[in-house]
């Protein structure tokens, strides 16, 4: 991501320039979603296990988390590897301050549908501004809140449903720009005690970390 950041920023392709470095194509047998499911639950599992206790973590979020944002983007062991390792990273770094499965999964958004990622990073405002329409809020302009997520949807594109359930599952405010979904800001004091993201100074948190991050490389 750096290096391609860094040529795009040249004036060059950055992506378009680094698939033409290697010319030879590898046929590889594909592996069983099953299979890749599996090792998915034990390479992430051993890459926190020495992490020890991870608090606060919601066990009933988590399944679905996993199965329709993180799952849907593994599609080899190489995907297997590099969200565990930067998993790891991040989980260390910010270990009791991130809600566990908020935090894995936008991890599975920034290292496997990264130009997705880059647009939920100018999304704060539209993915936690609360709605208190109905509770005498009133009516505002948010046509800009909505074109922050209409962005990450449109980055995301193939992995359309995927954008959309990480609204659903992590920041439920945003929800009002897909399916008028209203969360008023009495869920805010929920949000913040439970660590999650869907609140702004705990998203502000995790995407501090993750410029960090980005600084350095990641394991291939």
């Amino acid at each position: 991501m750096r290096v391609e950041q860094a040529l795009t920023d040249s004036g060059v392709d950055g992506r378009s320039y680094l698939e033409k470095i290697v010319q030879l194509s590898v046929n590889v047998p594909a592996v069983q979603k099953s299979v890749l499911l599996t090792q998915l639950g034990r390479t992430l599992e051993s890459a926190l296990s020495d992490i020890g206790d991870i608090e606060p973590f919601n066990e009933v979020r988590w399944p679905d988390v996993l199965a329709e944002v993180v799952f849907p983007l593994v599609n080899s062991m190489r995907d297997v590897r590099r969200y565990a390792v930067s998993a790891r990273g991040t989980v260390r770094a910010l270990r009791g301050q991130v809600e566990l499965s908020d935090l894995l999964g936008l991890e599975a958004i920034r290292v496997l549908m990264p130009d997705a990622f880059n647009a939920l990073a100018d999304a704060k405002a539209a993915l936690t501004t609360t709605s208190d329409i109905g509770y005498g809020g009133g009516q505002r302009d948010e046509s800009h809140l909505k074109a922050q997520i209409d962005k990450i949807i449109e980055e995301a594109g193939e992995h359309e449903a995927v954008a959309r359930a990480l609204i659903d599952r992590l920041f439920p405010a945003g929800l009002h720009h897909i399916d008028n979904n209203n969360y008023g800001s009495d869920w805010l004091n929920t949000w913040v005690q439970e660590r999650r993201v869907a609140h702004p100074d705990v998203l502000s948190l995790y995407q501090g970390e993750t410029v960090l991050a980005d600084c350095q490389d990641i394991p291939m």
